[in-house]
């Protein structure tokens, strides 16, 4: 799904209208697209956790498939970093850790807050929420 998006970009062919884009969860419904979307996202997930984020308090909480604004948000972090991976300079990747990163990371802190430390602490791993 991601390397079709690549190749589009890279070759700025229009894109097909009913290409999944992962960046919008919802377009992602198949099951196995499905499946590759929530191994996507908790793989970023993960590694924002282990190298992006040093305090606790900071890090995406295992439980971030439960919330449907942090599903949306992650899956266009996620993009945003694909992309800015994918350019020949640094300046989008510079803008994505000065910009993109903290702001998603403000809105999940200020969303969230502690409201899942007692709550649901079971990760996330099977299937995201039907409106996501």
């Amino acid at each position: 799904m991601l390397l079709e998006w690549d190749a589009i970009e890279v070759t700025g062919a229009p894109s097909p209208p009913d290409l999944p884009r992962p960046w919008e969860p919802a377009t992602c419904s198949p099951p196995g697209l499905h499946g590759e979307l929530v191994t996507w996202l908790s793989d970023v997930a993960d590694w924002v956790n282990t190298q992006h984020t040093w305090n606790p308090d900071t890090a995406i909480p295992a439980c971030w498939g439960y919330h449907p604004h942090l599903v949306h948000d992650l899956a266009v972090l996620a993009d945003h970093r694909r992309r800015a991976g994918n350019e020949p300079s640094s300046l989008l990747l510079e803008q994505w850790h000065r910009i993109i990163l903290p702001s998603f990371l403000d809105r999940m802190r200020l969303a969230i807050g502690q409201r899942c430390a007692a709550g649901h602490q079971t990760p996330y791993t099977t299937e995201l929420p039907a409106d996501a």
